[in-house]
């Protein structure tokens, strides 16, 4: 049984809501979400439950508590730069997770301060169960360019993430998924590829909810992702295609969209970290990419200082400070069902009401101010930015990431940033702010604090 307190200013709402007009239980979807307070990092969770007769509203003197049997949970990313802070925060989310499942996990990209929670988050003596992990699709050259950032930023790493770079699949064996699903930038083809059938995912009939993967078109049509599949032990092993989405599906013409966006480093920047790489181990010209397909030789270049060094040479050298490929994130409904509207209703944070907009839009690290990189960004969410009330600004709110015309495309009610930065960086940066500030979004900086946590409530109504 999941067990959640909801905040007194939330109380009325979600007592209220359901006795005023005589709902049907039956049709109503509670979602909440929250970006929790791990500084410098990214750890945003989120839960679709169905308030049949099944769920209990427990009236207690400051809150009221929900308590659950079958919630949907997902997470998008799950590090800090403090690996403290996010443990803590863990340790908080953990406490409201009776039953012990994670339907999805989302990785946006190879930092170690958006993945180094994960040993905490899926422990098996506490954590959770992870039934599905889905990350960008990234070679190995790229993993080995992210060793190279880390090393050269002199960031503190853990052997989650260096195993991480060296071989994602073998990383994640230990908490036994059921499957990894690595999503392809646009663009990308996928080798030797087909129409994989991939099911519904989850526990098969158990639960309220039913999920499947299905290929986007930009016009809202459905077809069966292509893509490849093999297994890796017992987890199954899934390289898709860039429109692929997760439907979450509720009953009463309930339809839930996850749908991921990612963005790939240039190949330009990416022959020149090989080239420099050569130089900087004394390699012959040309050999970088072949090498390093070879597990072993990713290891010895992870575990060997001297090695880790010359990769950070080229890193600074060939990169600079630009940031890799980076899967975003819509989580909220599906914009493109012909079905009426449900009614919507915010309960939460702090404004409550019905609600045109419940969508929420994380961006990991990706770097929007290219006009063309912007575009492409706005391409893909066409069809769901109508539906986004709420808006993760890329890189911790880095100004070089940062578009204001995209943001003002998107029109957010509220934008975000989770940081608490050395003192030198600025995340986010007052301009980023000042922009969103300017189209009316309410902007939040979720530092390390419990008390600057991002919490948000809807009750969806079929």
């Amino acid at each position: 049984m999941l067990k959640k307190s909801v905040p007194a200013k939330n109380a009325f709402s979600v007592s209220r809501f359901i006795s005023l007009g005589g709902f049907d239980r039956s049709n109503i979807i509670l979602h909440s979400r929250r970006q929790h307070a791990v500084g410098q990092g990214g750890f945003h969770s989120g839960l679709l439950e169905r308030a049949d007769s099944s769920v209990l509203f427990v009236q207690k003197e400051n809150s009221i508590e929900i308590i659950s049997p079958s919630p949907y949970r997902y997470v998008y990313d799950c590090g800090s730069k403090k690996l403290a802070d996010c443990e803590q925060s863990i340790e908080r989310f953990l406490v409201d997770c009776h039953d012990k499942n994670l339907d999805l996990l989302f990785l946006s990209h190879f930092d170690n301060d958006h993945v180094n929670g994960v040993p905490a988050l899926l422990d098996k003596r506490g954590g959770l169960h992870v039934d599905t992990v889905v990350m960008p699709w990234v070679d190995d050259v790229e993993r080995m360019i992210a060793w190279g950032k880390t090393t050269a930023s002199r960031a503190s790493s853990s052997d989650f993430y260096s195993a991480l770079l060296v071989d994602p699949e073998e990383a994640l064996r230990p908490f036994d998924p059921a499957r990894i699903i690595f999503v392809r930038a646009a663009g990308d083809d996928v080798p030797e590829a087909g129409v994989v059938d991939i099911g519904p995912l989850g526990p098969g009939g158990e639960g309220p909810f039913r999920t499947k993967v299905a290929s986007i078109g930009r016009d809202g049509s459905r077809r069966p992702p292509y893509g490849r599949t093999q297994y890796s032990g017992r987890t199954q092993v899934l390289v898709v295609d860039s429109r692929a989405a997760i439907e979450v599906s509720g009953g009463a013409g309930f339809l839930w969209l996850l749908k991921p966006y990612v963005r790939r480093t240039d190949p330009v920047i990416v022959a020149k970290f090989e080239r420099a790489a050569e130089k900087k181990l004394s390699w012959t010209y040309g050999t970088f990419r072949n090498a390093v397909s070879d597990k072993a030789v990713r290891a010895e270049l992870v575990r060997d200082v001297k090695k880790s060094a010359a990769l950070a040479a080229a890193y600074k050298s060939a990169v600079g400070n630009r940031n890799l490929t980076s899967l975003c994130l819509y989580s909220g409904p599906d914009a493109t069902d012909n079905e009426p509207a449900p009614m919507m209703i915010r309960l939460g944070p702090d404004r409550c009401g019905l609600a045109t907009r419940i969508g929420w839009l994380g961006s990991g690290d990706i770097s929007l101010a290219a006009p063309a990189d912007g575009q492409a960004f706005l391409d893909h969410y066409a069809t769901e930015l109508t539906a986004v009330t709420s808006f993760g600004l890329p890189h911790h709110g880095a100004k070089p990431n940062h578009s204001k015309h995209v943001l003002s495309v998107i029109n957010p009610n509220i934008c975000y940033a989770s940081a608490k930065p050395p003192k030198n960086w600025q995340h986010p940066h007052p301009d980023v702010f000042a922009d969103a500030q300017s189209i009316g979004a309410r902007t939040f900086k979720v530092s390390n604090h419990e008390k600057s946590m991002l919490d948000e409530a809807f009750a969806i109504v079929g």
